[in-house]
């Protein structure tokens, strides 16, 4: 059996767990005996956006629940960039999650420096390089 992939709903559903029927279906869904699941790049991404923007939660619990997330051994995700993502997220108020995603990516991929007109993440950043 092949991976399947998770929409963010899914895993908002699943770790909220504040709409119980869809929690339920979740839940019985990523429990099911050798199912694996592919978890985007997107999906991740949004899945912060939303709990930090709609819910409001803080930065320290959304780096609890996406490392949750990505210490599931049946979720399979860009565990290259996350990880480094996420700290550097939690460490910097000024940056968004999305920034710290390209971020770590042009780090990764050695693809620097990041240029971008976003003074706050110039400043922030070392990988990052203001266009003037």
């Amino acid at each position: 059996m092949g991976r399947e992939s998770l929409d963010t709903n899914i895993l908002l559903r699943l770790y909220l767990k504040d709409i119980p029927a869809q929690f339920e279906l979740a839940k019985r869904l990523v429990e099911a005996p050798g199912k694996k699941f592919t978890i985007s790049d997107t999906a991740i991404i949004e899945y912060v956006f939303v709990l930090e923007r709609h819910y409001g939660f803080t930065r320290d619990q959304i780096a609890e629940m996406v490392t949750a997330l990505m210490s599931r051994g049946n979720f399979y995700c860009n565990r290259t960039v996350f990880p480094s993502a996420i700290e550097l997220y939690r460490r910097n108020q000024a940056l968004s999650f999305e920034d710290c995603y390209l971020a770590e990516i042009a780090r990764i991929q050695e693809a620097t420096p990041l240029w971008t007109f976003d003074k706050a993440l110039a400043q922030k950043c070392p990988v990052a390089q203001e266009l003037k």
